[in-house]
């Protein structure tokens, strides 16, 4: 192997199809190459999948490897990026316990200002 190695996420969309996932996983094993992460689920398009395979190696392996998989006849394209050509969103959800957020006078309706009036009771 030459070439700098580096951490590289190839994704992979293909047909949904029986072995598939040994064959990609095979093109990997025959090369010696390490599988850091893989992660298989349904696209956004029907009928249509995405493996997403993490590995460590240099750029001229990777391309290689690439250019072995989109030769099977099931997988329609695959890409290969580093971290740093990546966009990363995070999503959290927090749980909170309150009891003023279900008092009427904190609640209001959308497109109404609060009424002078309704605040003293």
């Amino acid at each position: 192997m030459s070439g700098e190695k580096q951490q590289y996420t190839v994704s992979i969309y293909t047909e949904n199809n029986i072995g598939l996932l040994n064959r990609i996983s095979t093109i990997f094993l025959k090369r010696h190459i390490n599988i850091e992460s893989f992660t298989t689920s349904e696209c956004e398009i029907e009928n249509v999948f995405r493996f997403i395979i993490v590995v460590i190696m240099s750029k001229e392996d990777v391309e290689n490897i690439a250019k072995q998989i989109e030769k099977q006849v099931e997988v329609i394209k695959v890409y290969f990026h580093t971290d740093h050509e990546t966009i990363f969103q995070e999503t959290a959800l927090y749980k909170m316990k309150s009891s003023a957020l279900f008092e009427e006078r904190h609640i209001q309706m959308p497109g109404k200002t609060p009424n002078k009036n309704s605040s003293k009771k």
